[in-house]
């Protein structure tokens, strides 16, 4: 059962995208997360093999989220992340790290994507 975004939501990202889709700023990468498991061993990579390696990191939470790629720009993982739509996952979103700590877009956002 995944939502569907509001229009008033995509507007919102599209002006993101506009403003901060390229921008490269040291420090900052991007992934693709494809699954998060509480059991990883229960992930089935095969859903996704041929897109790319496959990272595996376990946060605090015991989760342990799965990503594919490394971006310098949200336009670039935001055009990947399309490309694994077009797999048979559908749960699929773009993940954040600024010198390697996890952060979310939002809070890239508020940060003006740590730019000066």
């Amino acid at each position: 059962n995944k939502k569907t975004p509001s229009a008033a939501a995509l507007a919102a990202y599209r002006l993101i995208m506009d403003k901060y889709g390229n921008k490269k700023v040291p420090g900052l990468e991007f992934k693709v997360q494809v699954a998060a498991y509480k059991c990883p061993e229960n992930y089935d990579k095969n859903q996704v093999s041929g897109l790319g390696d496959i990272n595996a990191l376990k946060l605090e939470d015991n989760i342990t989220r799965f990503t594919i790629g490394n971006f310098s720009t949200l336009k670039d993982a935001e055009t990947f992340k399309k490309k694994v739509l077009e797999t048979c996952v559908d749960d699929v979103f773009v993940t954040a790290s600024y010198y390697g700590k996890r952060v979310l877009v939002k809070d890239l956002i508020c940060n003006n994507f740590y730019a000066l």
